[in-house]
């Protein structure tokens, strides 16, 4: 992975977590976003929408670190939301039928109104 962005949008009461990835999701890059997801939820931020627009390859440590934080945010009552699959990566979700456990949106702006914010 090249890159990991992490910003925050706010509103009222609501704050979001973006993460943008930039380059290859495999171990080493799994690792490190993994790292992050924890810091957000050890900072309280139960709400992230991850942003994998620069993806082409996720493997199956990443997809488990994905699935076992929106476990974790699921028991805080808060979500993990994804953001602009590419064709590749929306197709591994599919095959193994993870497209079901999360919310995937086309744009952030559908994303963050999902969460009540404009």
């Amino acid at each position: 992975m090249e890159k990991l962005e992490i910003t925050k949008r706010e509103q009222g009461d609501k704050c979001i977590a973006i993460i943008r990835v930039q380059g290859d999701l495999d171990l080493q890059g799994s690792d490190k976003l993994l790292k992050e997801l924890m810091k957000l939820e050890e900072e309280g931020d139960y709400n992230i929408l991850v942003d994998l627009g620069k993806v082409e390859f996720v493997c199956s440590f990443a997809l488990g670190a994905l699935i076992s934080t929106l476990q974790y945010l699921k028991k805080h009552n808060g979500t993990l939301k994804l953001l602009h699959l590419q064709e590749g990566v929306m197709e591994k979700f599919k095959i193994t039928k993870l497209i079901r456990e999360f919310d995937i949106y086309e744009s952030e702006e559908d994303a963050l109104r999902s969460y009540g914010i404009k």
